[in-house]
Parts: structure tokens; C-alpha cells; sequence
């Protein structure tokens, strides 16, 4: 890496920058003391979740998310998902993503590291979410939306959401799925496509809803209703605007991606993941690739829903429920594994 490029992405990651908008192919990138400015042009996401960037003399330079500013978070999902005003080049699909035979597409989560849990001066911190380093050491799979209702019916010949006629949709995420149901769903996803898919793990569905984030959404410090997910905006957290409350869940991929290219990992439904619950795990977890705990009452359930307060909605919130339960509020998304 060249010497500007370097200084380019020690001043990005050491100090802590935001950025203000450029021309339509690059942006001004300064740091907070505003003595140091670098023209750049976002490039996109590398394998291993960075942000690459391409400075004038056509050098690289590859940054951590975790060192953007909501705002640069909110235009690099912007790019990613193709649709900034300013920018010509739309963002293509990354060749290690795919669409199984069913039409559910996936992403490839790189291997990484993660302080899992949230900070206690967090708005709505519980002592269950107290943070501890994890490592996931493998790349997988994740869907790219909720688990639709045609794609739950092409697999297990039903949709439980047939007698709720004000929440139906093909592409409406499914609903009154028990945790059962999803692992059924999941077994016979794999018999039908010859590989291995399965419900995520805690670990991994947070790893990945954050994206390399550290605030408390990975669009930011507050979440809009409007542009960010399907939940309550008539509720605010941390200053935010009243937006709309839709009431209902809304088709998937309704709103922005995070900065993975995941969507409605912020509300829309609730989603099922492999873990048992119990709050004082985090205490005892193990740093690489933890499962939860061996046996529980509850599993757990990620992600805000369309009726949540936007507290409910933080990357870090973790709710549980009976394994038997069915909820309007309650679906899942899958794992595909990926080949080691």
C-alpha cells in the first residue's frame, strides 16, 4: 500500500472521521480536528466486510465500517443498495452471494471479530446484554430477507398465515411459525437443495445485523421508521423524529440494507434463532463461535417487529419466547453453511 494510501486509512480508523459530500464519484474525508482532508471514492465492500476506497492516484485502501460516522454508514448502505442519486455506478452483487431454487438469496458473512452485547450507558442496556468479545471463526450464509410466506409454503406445503387475511403477502415475511416449525423448515430446505441450511445462532445474527457497527442500530444512533425498518415511529430513542406506524408487517426488503446488504434486521418480525436463553450466559460465554446455552425454557428471538418501540429494536436487544409459541410479530430468516 502506498504511503498516502496508508495515511489515508490510519487517519479513517485512528481518529475517528466523518464525511461530507463530495462530487458525485468521491467524497471529502476529514478528520474531527478538520486539518487533515483526503479526496476518496467509496469503492464497496470487501470478503472480509470493509470499506474499500480509491484515492485520486488510484491507490486502495481498505477501512473498517466501525470507523464511519452514521451518516457515512447510511451512504455507503445507500450505494450498496444502488439507489444514492449521486452516484452512476450501481452497486453489483458480490460473486460469493447466491439464490437457491426457491428464490431465497443469500450473503456471505466473512469471519470476524465482534464485542457482542451492548455498552451500559446504552439506552435500554439489560444486564443480559452486558458486552464480551466473540470470534466467528467461519464464514457463512445469511438470507439476505425474513423468510417469506411463498417460500415457507413452497417447502412445507402451507401458509400458517392463511386465516390472518390483513397479514397476508407472498413476499410478507411468514408468521405464526413456532421454533419447531423453523427447524422443520430448515430440514427440509436441506433435503430439497442437497446443502445444509439451519436457524442462526445469537452470535452470528448480531455479528451480522451490526455489520462492523458499534452504535446502538447499524444505520446509527437512531432508527427512522420511515427509511430504516418496519416498527413503531410514533415512539423516538435518542432524539429521533416521529415517523409512521404501519401497523402490519410490510413485504421484506421494504427498507434500507445494512451496511452487509441485510434487510429488516431492525423490525418487521422478530426472528427465531438456535440459541436457549438465559441471562446470565453472556457471563460465561466462550469467545469463539458460541451456541448458547445446553438446555433452557426459552429460545431466543432477535431483531424488533413491526409493533416495537424502537428500544426493542437495537442490534444488541435480546428477547426470548416459548418454543411453541405463534405471534403476528414472530418469524425467522435461515443459514445457508458455507463450504469451509
Amino acid at each position: 500500500m502506498c504511503r498516502r494510501a496508508f495515511l489515508i486509512c490510519f487517519l479513517l480508523t485512528a481518529t475517528g472521521l466523518s464525511a461530507v459530500a463530495g462530487s458525485a464519484r468521491a467524497r471529502t474525508w476529514t478528520d474531527v480536528t478538520g486539518q487533515h482532508k483526503r479526496e476518496a471514492e467509496f469503492v464497496g465492500i470487501t470478503a472480509q466486510g470493509k470499506v474499500k476506497l480509491k484515492t485520486p492516484d488510484g491507490a486502495t485502501t481498505c477501512v473498517p465500517l466501525s470507523a464511519f460516522s452514521a451518516a457515512d454508514r447510511r451512504y455507503i448502505a445507500n450505494r450498496l443498495k444502488g439507489d444514492d442519486a449521486q452516484a452512476p455506478d450501481k452497486a453489483k452483487p458480490a460473486a460469493d452471494d447466491f439464490t437457491n431454487s426457491i428464490g431465497m438469496k443469500f450473503k456471505l458473512i466473512p469471519a470476524g471479530e465482534f464485542e457482542m452485547g451492548v455498552p451500559r450507558e446504552e439506552k435500554g442496556f439489560n444486564s443480559w446484554e452486558q458486552q464480551h468479545r466473540v470470534r466467528i471463526t467461519r464464514p457463512f450464509y445469511l438470507g439476505m430477507y425474513e423468510v417469506t410466506q411463498a417460500q415457507y409454503a413452497k417447502v412445507m406445503g402451507d401458509n400458517p398465515v392463511k386465516h390472518s387475511s390483513s397479514y397476508i403477502g407472498p413476499t410478507n415475511p411468514v408468521i405464526n411459525v413456532t421454533w419447531p416449525d423453523a427447524v422443520e423448515f430448515c430440514k427440509k430446505l436441506s433435503a430439497k437443495e442437497g446443502r445444509t441450511y439451519r436457524l442462526p445462532t445469537e452470535a452470528e445474527w448480531e455479528y451480522a445485523c451490526r455489520a462492523g457497527t458499534t452504535t446502538p442500530f447499524s444505520c446509527g444512533a437512531t432508527l427512522s421508521s420511515k427509511t430504516d425498518a418496519n416498527f413503531d415511529g410514533t415512539i423516538t430513542y435518542n432524539g429521533s423524529k416521529k415517523g409512521p406506524d404501519l401497523r402490519k408487517p410490510a413485504p421484506v426488503g421494504s427498507y434500507r440494507p445494512n451496511p452487509w446488504g441485510l434487510y429488516d434486521m431492525h423490525g418487521n418480525v422478530k426472528e427465531w434463532c438456535s440459541d436457549w436463553f438465559r441471562g446470565s450466559y453472556y457471563n460465561e460465554s466462550p469467545v469463539d463461535d458460541p451456541r448458547g446455552p445446553k438446555i433452557g425454557v426459552y429460545r431466543i428471538a432477535r431483531g424488533g417487529d413491526w409493533t416495537s418501540n424502537p428500544q426493542y429494536c437495537r442490534s444488541g436487544y435480546r428477547s426470548s419466547h416459548p418454543t411453541a409459541r405463534k405471534m403476528s410479530t414472530l418469524g425467522f430468516r435461515v443459514v445457508a453453511v458455507s463450504a469451509k
